[in-house]
């Protein structure tokens, strides 16, 4: 028997009967909650969470969406970090709408499957839609911002999917068949993983993550743990105090109450701790429980039922539940005995724990009503950290616009009125200074332009202003666009002859430098911040909330101000949380690597001629800056320095009235010490080693200095050869002398190795002298040489003989064939070790073409 009190369910009614779905999006800026259900009347309503049950019969109506629906809606998600929302119907139509205040935007069809959609749910970060239905065994992953599908079916129970729970953590999927067969599916692999056959007939999972709860049709709740997936609990006791069948349950936020729907109308509230205890339960109509949502920040839940009615519950008694005075009564040899007085008592207790619950929740319901009235819309939960890179927060008195190499952009007030000033670091050009009349809070600046926007208040609208700071033939190069009171920009980034601007309905408009819209892109949500350079890459910074990573890719912009490219997308080494700084590093003609900078103090830079990796180029930016250094504030990087501010007293960001001097600091690669001597010189040359690399990526030129290169990394291999050789290291100082170029280098490496006496060393490099790369590539070019002038010396020689026997002609293109084959042969197994063996295949292309020629 169930000791806790009945209650009553008073349902309202939202669609006609049939099956229904439920949703909820709660807005944290204004605290507004929207109630979103579907059902068998091809509809979607949008009622307010607010409302008088003594004098309302049914929940204010927002909204409600028809069109373009034409049968049965079995399914939909929504979710409030993107304002989206998803409805899938009978024809196996999957749509997605934008969310509004007053309203829902019909943004595309996502996909059509070949089956009803019984089932849909967003990823967390609302990345990614999961839709399941008729189709057997097949799941659907949809990308939202691309709109791709990828079809998901590898190693699953071929059943028609009823259920789907998402990973709170990103990394897995549960989809519950209608045979209640249970599969596990990878979301790196988009394939089933594992299959559990025990009747599900629902899932849900732990809001860590931790756990996956299954309710089964033999009336038990099972626990599994993450990655084993071994039973870790389970409770056949709820046979005796819910003799029927779970239709649906959920998991609440950062707690241990899980709420269940049986197929007889009747709603658990069960506390998960040492054992199932039932804290509340309600009763219905006996309709079938088709589902129940927990409200995202107040302790009360809404559900739907089959036969089209909507309720909602504030009076959600807490548990009170405590495992260590249970395990302790248990644990007691002594029986304990209950008497009625006993049991009226702790009734009483509930009951006044109720009415305090109810008391809070009328609280919250008249904060909500006020909200409400003020005319709120619906804003995305935990919006993203949009931040301009380099810049200071506005104040609306002075701030750092932005500070790269190429100057510092400040908005400062002088009494009366705003200047926007422009201070260069080239100390030949003047201060550029003029008035601002918008209250710009944003702004960017490189060699070409500056570009300031404001966003709309009482006294400005969303304006965007470009002026160009180089010499033009026309005085009036400047231009002014003012957006949509709507559409207000939120990041502006530069190159040579294109801007862009983010704005907050997601939009990367670009302008061409004349100010000409050139391109306007839709980009994913939780964008970062956006950076373009010189060389006309534009790089978009996002936030990945399901794995808690950052993203970027970059776009190639065209001198037209076209997308030309876009590149895939890869992860930076930090969390959007500790990402303060990124950047290109610049030389005296280009950008070149792009940066990123912790909170940790910590510098990476990406290496794409390196695998797409990243290396630690600045282990801690405070380890020879002076004592009680807070932080460093970074503000651009120029060569092989970081150049910034340091600041102290947990001043965040810089005060930068007095014009604070920038500090350098040296990049490097982070090496562990072998010796306190070497290790300087092996991070210079590891320095130089990826420098190196990344002029043989690009390949061969002139201008690329090379040979310069080469040079100085023999340089810095011979001084660690010798002090490998001072501290008898011998293998490592002949490993050092392995990785030489010249042949000079590896003489010089011999006369070292003498000096100290180590003759077996001195053998052992003498004997690669021969073999160096630099005389390799030298036998290469000689070889090569001499066989194009030998085929070139017989096709003369056929033409000026008009008549040759066959056999003459035979003989001298045999000679020739085998001159050349051992010639390259003999070349491509010396230049083995240099990796040039594309080079060497190319040249044998060219040999059998001139051989068919001189046969011909």
């Amino acid at each position: 028997m169930l000791k806790t009190t009945e209650r009553r369910l008073a349902w309202k009614y939202a669609h006609t009967p049939g099956k229904t779905d439920l949703g909820i999006i709660y807005s944290t800026q204004d605290e507004t909650t929207l109630i979103l259900t579907c059902g068998s009347d091809a509809t979607v309503r949008a009622f307010e969470w607010r409302y008088e049950e003594a004098k309302e019969k049914s929940f204010p109506r927002r909204f409600q969406i028809t069109y373009p629906h034409r049968e049965d809606i079995l399914a939909l998600s929504v979710c409030s970090l993107v304002s989206k929302l998803v409805t899938g119907d009978k024809e196996g139509y999957l749509r997605l709408f934008h969310l509004k205040e007053n309203s829902a935007e019909l943004e595309c069809v996502l996909t059509r499957t070949s089956g009803s959609i019984w089932c849909c749910a967003f990823s967390c970060s609302g990345s990614y839609v999961f839709v399941a239905g008729e189709e057997p065994g097949i799941v659907r992953i949809i990308d939202v911002a691309d709109k791709t599908v990828v079809i998901a079916s590898e190693n699953a129970p071929v059943q028609a999917i009823k259920d789907l729970a998402v990973d709170p953590l990103g990394d897995y999927f549960v989809s519950v068949g209608e045979r209640g067969a249970v599969g596990i599916w990878s979301l790196n692999q988009n394939t089933c993983i594992l299959t559990i056959h025990n009747h599900a007939t629902c899932a849900s999972w732990k809001p860590d993550g931790s756990l996956l709860v299954l309710a089964t049709s033999t009336k038990e709740i099972v626990f599994l743990e993450r990655e084993s997936w071994k039973v870790k609990r389970s409770f056949s006791s709820i046979v005796d105090t819910v003799p029927v069948k779970i239709t649906c349950l959920t998991w609440r936020s950062q707690s241990n109450d899980i709420l269940c729907g049986s197929e007889d109308g009747r709603i658990f509230l069960l506390h998960y701790g040492k054992d199932i205890e039932i804290v509340a339960h309600w009763c219905g109509d006996e309709n079938l429980i088709e589902k129940i949502v927990w409200h995202p920040k107040w302790n009360s839940f809404v559900s739907v039922d089959a036969a089209g009615q909507l309720v909602r519950v504030t009076e959600v008694p807490v548990a009170n539940v405590s495992d260590d005075h249970k395990t302790k009564e248990e644990l007691n040899d002594e029986p304990t005995s209950v008497n009625d007085d006993s049991i009226e008592e702790q009734e009483q207790e509930d009951i006044s724990c109720a009415d305090e619950v109810s008391s809070h929740s009328n609280v919250d319901e008249e904060t909500e009503e006020t909200m409400l009235e003020e005319n709120s819309v619906i804003s995305k939960e935990r919006a993203p950290r949009h931040f301009m890179v380099s810049s200071t927060p506005f104040d609306g008195s002075y701030s750092i616009l932005c500070w790269n190499r190429t100057g510092r952009l400040v908005s400062r007030d002088v009494q009366s009125h705003h200047v926007v000033e422009i201070e260069f670091s080239d100390s030949s050009l003047k201060p550029l200074r003029f008035t601002d009349h918008y209250g710009f809070s944003l702004g960017c600046l490189n060699s070409a332009a500056v570009i300031l926007a404001s966003k709309s208040d009482l006294e400005s609208r969303n304006v965007i202003f470009y002026r160009s700071l180089s010499s033009s033939w026309t005085s009036n190069s400047h231009w002014t666009v003012a957006l949509d009171d709507l559409e207000i920009p939120l990041l502006l980034a530069l190159g040579v002859h294109w801007a862009a601007v983010f704005t907050s309905r997601e939009r990367l408009r670009i302008f061409s430098s004349s100010g000409i819209q050139t391109d306007l892109l839709k980009l994913e949500q939780r964008v970062l911040t956006i950076l373009g350079s010189e060389n006309d890459k534009l790089c978009i910074v996002y936030d990945n909330r399901m794995n808690d990573k950052c993203e970027f890719e970059f776009f190639q912009i065209s001198p037209f101000g076209m997308v030309t490219s876009r590149s895939s997308r890869m992860s930076l080494p930090c969390k959007p949380s500790y990402l303060q700084w990124i950047g290109f590093r610049e030389t005296e003609t280009s950008f070149e690597e792009l940066l990123a900078f912790s909170k940790t103090q910590e510098l990476y830079m990406f290496l794409p001629y390196h695998g797409n990796t990243w290396t630690v180029v600045v282990d801690n930016a405070l380890e020879n800056i002076s004592p009680g250094s807070s932080f460093f504030w970074p503000c651009y990087c120029y060569n092989n320095s970081l150049f910034g501010i340091v600041c102290k007293d947990n001043a965040a960001p810089p005060i930068t009235l007095s014009s604070p001097p920038l500090t350098f600091i040296s990049l490097s690669v982070s090496l562990l010490p072998f010796t306190e001597s070497s290790l300087a010189l092996e991070q210079q040359y590891l320095w130089e080693a990826l420098m190196l690399s990344k002029l043989m990526a690009n390949g061969y030129s002139a201008g690329n200095n090379m040979g310069e290169r080469r040079k100085k990394l023999d340089k810095i291999l011979i001084r660690l050869f010798e002090d490998s050789c001072v501290t008898n290291h011998v293998a490592r100082a002949f490993d050092f002398a392995s990785r030489l170029y010249s042949y000079k280098a590896y003489k010089i490496a011999c006369q070292v190795a003498n000096h100290h006496r180590l003759g077996a060393l001195a053998q052992k490099v003498e004997s690669l002298m021969d073999q160096c790369p630099e005389i390799q590539e030298k036998n290469l070019g000689n070889c090569s040489a001499d066989s194009v002038g030998q085929v070139a010396t017989t096709q003369n020689d056929e033409n000026r003989v008009p008549v040759a026997s066959s056999s003459i002609r035979t003989g001298i293109t045999e000679s020739v064939t085998v001159t050349e084959q051992d010639c390259v042969e003999k070349t491509s197994q010396s230049a083995a070790s240099l990796g040039i063996q594309s080079r060497i295949q190319e040249r044998k292309r060219k040999l059998e073409d001139g051989q068919r020629t001189t046969v011909i």
